[in-house]
């Protein structure tokens, strides 16, 4: 899932902790590129340059289901 906005809020299901985590952020580069991996019970960024994973949310399990909603400059 790509970020389109440099602040917002992430859901991701975490399915077998029955929950849904809504998760606020700023500072975000525009396009840059996030991942759950269920495997490894994490949410990560990629960076699309040279591949390298570094984790962005840990202790999940199952996550699943990942969406961004951007939010708005004039919405602070």
């Amino acid at each position: 899932m790509f970020a389109t906005a440099k602040r917002g809020v992430f859901y991701l299901a975490d399915t077998s902790n029955n929950r849904i985590l809504a998760t606020t952020v700023d500072d975000l580069d525009w396009g840059s590129l996030f991942a759950s991996v269920g495997s490894v019970n994490a949410l990560f960024t990629v960076d699309l340059r040279t591949g390298v994973v570094t984790p962005f949310l840990g202790n999940l399990k199952g996550p699943h289901g990942l969406v961004f909603q951007p939010r708005r400059e004039d919405d602070q």
